[in-house]
Parts: C-alpha cells; sequence; structure tokens
C-alpha cells in the first residue's frame, strides 16, 4: 500500500491509543468515533469464532458445517474440533469410527465429515469474486484436509465457477444485514451428491500472494480514500 500510494501509512497490532481506523485487517479490537467503513469488529469477531458464523449461516439455509457438544448422534467419519478459533487445520482430528473417536474425545465440539470433490478459496472484494483457487492435494487421501500444509493453490478462471455468484451474493446480502463487510476471503467445497457448495469459513485477514496482494492494497487504498 505503501509502494502504491506513497503515503505514510501506519500499521500495528496493538492500536489502544488509536483515535481512528481505516482498515481492519483480522483486528477486532475496540471501537472508535471514525472507523473503518470496510469489515467491522462484529464482522471479524464473527469470523474467527467457527461456532457463532456456523450459527449465522445455519439459521438463515446455508450449507455450512454444524457443530455438536455432546456425543450423540455421532455420524461417521467425524472430526473433532478441539478448537474454534484455529486455522490451517489446527485441533481438527479425523474420526472413521467410535473407537476412534473415544480414543481422541476429550472435549470441544465434533462436526460430521462432508465429502467434496473439491474445495476452493474465493476472495471476494465489495461483494465480488476477485481471485478463485482450488486447492489441489500434494498426495490423494481418503479423507483429505485441504490446507495450506497438504495443499498448493491454482488460480482458476472465476468464469468456470458459475454457480458461485448467487452464493456470494446471497453470502454478502446476510453479512451486510447483520454487520459491515467489505472483504473476505471464503473456503468453500464441492459436494457432488447434493449438487452443492459446503461453506467451510470466511476469512476476515486472508493469506496473500502475487496473485492477491496488489489488488487488496488498490481495493484498500481506493476506500480509504472514500472514508
Amino acid at each position: 500500500m505503501k509502494e502504491i500510494s506513497g503515503q505514510k501509512i501506519r500499521l500495528t497490532t496493538k492500536p489502544e491509543r488509536l483515535t481512528k481506523v481505516d482498515v481492519r485487517y483480522g483486528n477486532s479490537f475496540g471501537k472508535f468515533d471514525k472507523d473503518t467503513l470496510l469489515n467491522s469488529p462484529e464482522f471479524i469477531s464473527c469470523c474467527s469464532n467457527k461456532l457463532a458464523f456456523s450459527q449465522l449461516l445455519l439459521s438463515n439455509g446455508f450449507y455450512t458445517p454444524e457443530y455438536h457438544k455432546l456425543k450423540q448422534d455421532l455420524e461417521f467419519p467425524a472430526l473433532i474440533r478441539e478448537t474454534l478459533t484455529g486455522s490451517g487445520g489446527k485441533g481438527i482430528i479425523l474420526c472413521k469410527d467410535l473407537d476412534e473417536f473415544n480414543n481422541n474425545w476429550v472435549r470441544g465440539f465434533w462436526t460430521k465429515y462432508i465429502t467434496t470433490a473439491f474445495e476452493l478459496r474465493v476472495h471476494v472484494l465489495n461483494g465480488n469474486i476477485a481471485r478463485i483457487f482450488r486447492k489441489d492435494e500434494r498426495e490423494p487421501s481418503e479423507f483429505p484436509i485441504r490446507n495450506n500444509a497438504s495443499c498448493h493453490f491454482s488460480l482458476k478462471d472465476v468464469e468456470k465457477y458459475p454457480k458461485l455468484s448467487n452464493l456470494i451474493s446471497n453470502l454478502n446480502g446476510l453479512f451486510n444485514e447483520k454487520m459491515m463487510t467489505g472483504f473476505y476471503a471464503l473456503d468453500i467445497g464441492w459436494d457432488s451428491n447434493k449438487k452443492e457448495y459446503f461453506i467451510f469459513e470466511a476469512n476476515s485477514a486472508p493469506g496473500l500472494n502475487e496473485h492477491t496482494a496488489n489488488l487488496y492494497a488498490e481495493f484498500l487504498l481506493n476506500n480509504m480514500e472514500v472514508t
């Protein structure tokens, strides 16, 4: 952003002394009289809490993980979720049967494992799909947990995924009805049996690369000028 704009831009992870915020990138700390018109603290908090995110989406008819706290009505394979604020697959344990589940269950939540034919990272800026990456496994597995360690990301043509447009439109409508949002990256997978996208999570501070860093910088700078 500094390189593109030539402006002096202050970056901090400890905003206690700030009086205003122009951009929040995954930090929901504090509220200010002058706050960004992009991602609100409420949106960032929702993205960082998988249970809150799931409850919001499920209550509005979206296909997303359903978290269970009790050991009943188990469906296998199942995923034990030791934490609901982790990233990169942290705290996820795959259990193929009851013995594996009992050997690993201490506390937390579990979700049903949803088989998806492929998984995408979808970058959304101002309600529009800006980039799509497919997560390709480095080594095939029966029950893949696709993350940065197990996959490489390949850039794809947005037009090859036409069914995404309605999903993103409906999702943006929900987000902006409940809280203010301007950008995020969505992790989703295609359920071939249901012919429907399964929403894993949204990231309010997605990792960037050579295909996205300038895109986000220009978007944020343009919207900072508006604010």
